[in-house]
């Protein structure tokens, strides 16, 4: 297993085969147990003075899978389950390689979706992802001492306190613990940009269908 820390956790992603209500209830309880891992972010020294510490910023979460269960494709029934995600839970992108793929955004009235044509699926994905990996910036500067703490106590820095689990063949998931664990989290703009076309070509093992192996180090930050 790889275990990094969950500040430098920018996006996380669950791979399906189909689009459909499980599947993307089940996406949104993942997305839920990292973004609910405890973060920490200290005062950035540099030569002209301190900057102050960075709050933490949303972790981006999504789906992707090779096609879409409804016969609309990314219609409203897909609009509709996005609209019963929790906050902590809400997918804010998604790839059907041969149906499309959205955009999603809660408002006062429920949700906005934007969605593709099935032609531009790969690039309008992998566009809006970038967009907003860039949008985030860099990571917050994390508190080392907070990690140190446990050693002190005689406990193990990796005991699902702050950190995520990478590997991709990982299963468990813990909302209350501090360590999740997801399929594929992508620590940094340019390990995104590396690592998502191997992402989006890998296929689900769920239901028998086989996948290729991505190297956890591929996503490391």
């Amino acid at each position: 297993m790889l275990y990094v820390p969950a500040e430098s956790v920018y996006a996380v992603f669950d791979v399906k085969h189909h689009v459909r209500r499980p599947a993307i209830e089940d996406a949104a309880e993942k997305a839920e147990s990292v973004r609910r891992l405890k973060r920490t972010s200290v005062p950035v020294r540099f030569v002209a003075g301190t900057y102050k510490p960075k709050e933490p910023f949303e972790i981006v979460a999504g789906i992707l899978a090779l096609e879409s269960w409804w016969a609309d494709g990314m219609g409203e029934a897909l609009k509709k389950v996005l609209g019963e995600c929790t906050q902590a839970g809400f997918l804010n992108l998604g790839c059907s390689m041969r149906d499309g793929s959205f955009e999603a955004r809660p408002t006062n009235r429920g949700v906005e979706v934007t969605v593709s044509t099935r032609e531009t699926a790969l690039i309008f994905f992998f566009l809006r992802l970038l967009d907003r990996l860039q949008k985030v910036g860099t990571v917050p500067a994390m508190d080392l001492m907070k990690y140190g703490a446990r050693l002190e106590r005689g406990e193990e820095v990796g005991d699902r306190e702050f950190l995520t689990d990478c590997s991709v063949e990982s299963t468990a998931y813990r909302p209350r613990s501090f360590l999740a664990r997801s399929r594929y989290c992508l620590g940094g703009v340019g390990k995104a940009a590396l690592s998502l076309p191997m992402a989006l070509a890998t296929r689900s093992s769920h239901r028998g269908c086989s996948r290729r192996r991505i190297s956890p180090a591929k996503l490391a930050p």
